[in-house]
């Protein structure tokens, strides 16, 4: 395995965990039974849920073209120090 294609499965593994936080913070906030029923009227997540869902997302958009550019330069065998560092980069 490269080191572009290990980059990508921790990429795809954060991207797994990501929403979690997100997700937590509408049992901290709201509680159990309001989130499983969502309320008409929610009180505000606090800004680090907000930040960890625009997170998740960004990561999501981003994802697609990333695996399409590092699988690609797999199958084409290509791996040079640039590609590596944009790997790097990216995760």
């Amino acid at each position: 395995m490269t080191v572009e294609l290990y980059y990508l499965t921790l990429s795809a593994e954060l991207a797994a965990i990501l929403w979690i936080p997100y997700i937590m913070a509408f049992f901290v906030v709201w509680g159990i039974v309001p989130t499983l029923s969502y309320p008409a009227d929610p009180p505000e997540l606090p800004a680090w849920a907000q930040r960890s869902q625009r997170a998740h997302l960004n990561l999501l958009e981003c994802l697609a073209p990333f695996a399409v550019l590092v699988i690609a330069a797999h199958l084409l065998d290509v791996s040079t120090s640039n590609s590596v560092l944009g790997a790097t980069l990216f995760f």
